[in-house]
């Protein structure tokens, strides 16, 4: 067996069971216990964020809060890392167009610094792969490149045709996970055949009540109902870094909110919490349709 086919093997894509045990592993990690990223600001202070009072864009804000969810990060590290670096670890490799969009077409036989040299090029497009599309499904961004990076802190190009979730529940599995992706009138569900199939058929009977009752309130509640207020959103910011970051709500009140009544800015951070969480998670949606 040839070196660059070990290598392949070695870095498969994760479509065995194994290989997807640990992807599910990993997210629910990083999800339970976000990592700390190396870009992240002070939080104890104002530079670093977006400030309300200037000339900030919609799609500022929403990147701010995209980029710290977690999932984001975790779909964009495995989408990263997958099959990336064999090809220039073996630059004489004949096989590298199997996972490249290659314009011009590689002749039969030719080896990547062949057509490298040939075509006069400084790189080549990767192909989109199954992990690699999963972030343009679920989040929407226009294209997988650098500029999709969580440390960027640019935004990337937002796909305005992208099809927004309504529901975005992720179960224990995280490749279980169910939502309306097409039409806002459309719920999927998923059913386990080793629980009682009638009490889930009557949950389900329940839940869709709800939704058809929140449907002919207001079509998709997550984006049209209500408006976003900028003023705070950078101190939503600033206490989802300092949570990260570990600190208390007390320590965040104090130091977010110096002048104020300790007992009401505890309130106030808890509470600024889960508004934060909600545009990280999915309210982001809000900002940028708006």
């Amino acid at each position: 067996m040839r070196e660059e086919d070990k290598l392949e093997i070695s870095q498969d894509d994760g479509h065995n069971s194994s290989a997807s045990e640990q992807d599910i592993g990993d997210l629910q990690e990083a999800i339970k216990k976000p990592k700390i990223p190396a870009w992240l600001p002070d939080w104890k202070q104002t530079e670093g964020y977006p400030d309300p009072k200037g000339q900030v864009s919609r799609e500022q804000w929403a990147w701010e809060f995209i980029r710290r969810n977690p999932r984001y990060q975790y779909l964009y590290r495995i989408g990263k890392r997958h099959k990336e670096s064999w090809y220039k670890t073996f630059p004489n490799s004949v096989r590298f167009s199997r996972y490249f969009k290659c314009d011009p077409k590689v002749n039969k036989g030719e080896s990547y610094n062949q057509y490298m040299a040939r075509c006069k090029l400084k790189e080549v497009s990767p192909e989109i792969t199954p992990k690699r599309q999963k972030i343009l499904n679920v989040f929407p961004v226009v294209e997988f490149s650098k500029k999709i990076d969580p440390a960027n802190p640019k935004p990337p190009q937002f796909n305005k045709y992208h099809k927004y979730p309504i529901i975005d529940t992720v179960s224990v599995d995280e490749e279980n996970f169910y939502n309306s992706m097409n039409d806002l009138d459309k719920v999927f569900m998923t059913f386990s055949v080793a629980l009682p199939i009638l009490d889930q058929i009557t949950n389900a009977n329940a839940y869709l009540i709800e939704q058809q009752n929140n449907y002919k309130a207001g079509k998709n509640m997550v984006i049209y109902k209500g408006r976003v207020n900028f003023t705070p959103l950078r101190n939503y910011l600033r206490y989802l870094d300092g949570k990260i970051s570990g600190a208390t709500q007390v320590e965040i009140a104090r130091v977010v909110h110096p002048e104020e009544d300790e007992t009401s800015n505890k309130q106030k951070v808890n509470k600024g919490l889960k508004t934060a969480e909600y545009y990280r998670d999915i309210g982001y949606i809000k900002i940028l349709l708006e």
